[in-house]
């Protein structure tokens, strides 16, 4: 099974045969990285209001070893546009590149959009790219 590109949070249980600690409880965060990168690595957006939306986030995606790549937006939090479009490489390129562009569309609710945008792409070990999400939309204008 292919990992899932991104960042990640678990809880480790270690079972132990101690008699006054049968379990150790460890929290694990890290990035699993791939043929894929993506630079940020996270959508950061703080100039977002209800009535006018936001201006654009954009993040850049390296495929290398591919001339080109199948990128889909599988999920994204509501209230969000995310599109994606390749850049063009010089003849010759060992890898692609993509722009995605993220931005709070108008009409969008105040408060925190938290979340992830997943990702589905057709190459092979980074099937999924999971991009997190840290957006403020304001009431104002």
């Amino acid at each position: 099974m292919t990992p899932n590109l991104g960042a990640f949070a678990e809880e480790v249980v270690v079972e132990t045969d101690h008699p006054r600690q049968k379990e150790l409880h460890f929290n694990v965060i890290g990035k699993v990285t791939g043929p894929i990168t993506l630079a940020p690595e996270r959508v950061v957006l703080r100039d977002a209001t209800t009535s006018k939306g936001s201006g654009v986030a954009e993040l850049i995606l390296w495929a290398r070893g591919r001339s080109s790549v199948r990128i889909d937006v599988a999920e994204k939090p509501a209230g969000l546009d995310v599109a994606i479009e390749p850049v063009p490489m010089p003849a010759g390129s060992k890898g692609s590149k993509y722009k995605m562009k993220v931005k709070v569309v108008p009409g969008t609710a105040a408060g925190p959009i938290d979340g992830e945008i997943v990702l589905k792409t057709d190459a092979p070990q980074a099937n999924e790219v999971r991009v997190p999400v840290d957006v403020l939309v304001t009431g104002g204008n």
